[in-house]
């Protein structure tokens, strides 16, 4: 599938996909055929959905994470047409969230903290994320680590400026020294770059 025929797609289906954001329904059968489309023209892109404070439907085309990705998201973004009631954006962007998921773990900003280094000045920082409560193996730590960092740093930056990431586990008795909140590492972060 071409850029072309995925975005007719959507444009011809626009209003599904907003009563679909705003119901309730658990019966995900146009935003799977969505997802199916969209990995027609590339399975190295993911979608989210959401509706923004003017009503418009929010296209969040990401790579999730894998720089792999980073080509297919910039051109399926750049042929993308203006639909009106439809915005499209490149990558999760960074903001504050209180509370993310992921199959039935939840975590707060403050279940995470960071130390990082930098071996060279022109190489990306090498972290290390302590999970309050982590279990080597639950994979649903790390993913929920990894979503915390895209959406505190914004995607594109954790795909570009983060290197190597480790995890280890802490709790009230493990004390994690020179260590910094997601947030503080957000403003280090920024420091470096800008």
């Amino acid at each position: 599938m071409d850029e072309r025929t995925f975005w007719n797609w959507v444009l011809d289906n626009k209003e599904s996909l907003k009563n679909f954001i705003e119901s309730d329904s658990d019966n995900y059968n146009l935003y799977n055929e969505l997802t199916r489309k969209l990995h027609e023209y590339s399975d190295k892109i993911f979608i989210e959905l959401t509706i923004d404070l003017q009503g418009n439907i929010v296209v969040i085309l990401t790579s999730d994470g894998m720089k792999t990705g980073i080509p297919f998201v910039e051109n399926l973004c750049r042929m993308a047409p203006n639909i009106e009631g439809l915005h499209i954006q490149k990558y999760r962007k960074p903001g504050h969230v209180k509370e993310l998921n992921f199959d039935g773990l939840y975590l707060k900003p403050n279940d995470f903290k960071i130390t990082y280094m930098k071996a060279h000045e022109n190489e990306p920082f090498d972290v290390t994320i302590y999970i309050r409560g982590y279990k080597r193996n639950d994979e649903r730590y790390k993913s929920l680590a990894f979503l915390y960092l895209d959406h505190f740093l914004g995607e594109y930056m954790v795909m570009t400026e983060i290197g190597q990431v480790s995890f280890e586990g802490f709790n009230y008795f493990i004390r994690v020294k020179n260590s910094v909140s997601l947030q503080n590492f957000k403003l280090i972060l920024n420091r470096q770059v800008n």
